[in-house]
């Protein structure tokens, strides 16, 4: 009878424990706490980079439900040669939170679409550098990230 009501209760607890489909996990040491799977950068932040008719660049950022992006974060840079070419970035109403880092803060969530226009055209080849740096909901937010184009 011991033997029976011992494993009717170990798979009771295994039951209550099994989590399917879920991101988190329960902390194995038992503190309650709850461990959350996070999204490598590229996925969290899926960044295109165009060219538009009119020379002028745009920037678009997919950004994963649960994660946002600063607006204060963003860096971008022409280099044509080893020759800087200022950019201008036209950037897009944004989301005011507190931050409790940065303080007040302006964030976009979903969609972040950029225009960049350079302050002259580039005579030749040109490589566009762009920083950003964003967090998740949960409480990671990821170091600067800097991807070229």
């Amino acid at each position: 009878m011991r033997v029976c009501l011992a494993l009717l209760l170990m798979l009771a607890t295994g039951l209550g424990h099994a989590q399917f489909g879920s991101t988190a996990q329960t902390d194995p040491f038992g503190q309650g706490a709850v461990l959350t799977e996070f999204l490598p950068v590229d996925e969290a932040y899926q960044l295109a980079v165009g060219v538009e008719e009119d020379g002028a660049l745009r920037a678009y950022w997919q950004i994963h439900e649960g994660y946002y992006l600063y607006q204060h974060r963003f860096g971008f840079i022409l280099d044509e040669a080893g020759q800087r070419i200022d950019v201008n970035a036209t950037l897009p109403e944004a989301l005011e939170r507190e931050d409790e880092y940065f303080g007040e803060v302006k964030v976009y969530y979903h969609t972040a679409d950029l225009a960049l226009v350079p302050a002259r055209q580039p005579r030749g080849e040109a490589v566009l550098t762009v920083k950003y740096q964003g967090c998740a909901d949960a409480g990671l937010c990821y170091p600067p990230t800097t991807r070229s184009f």
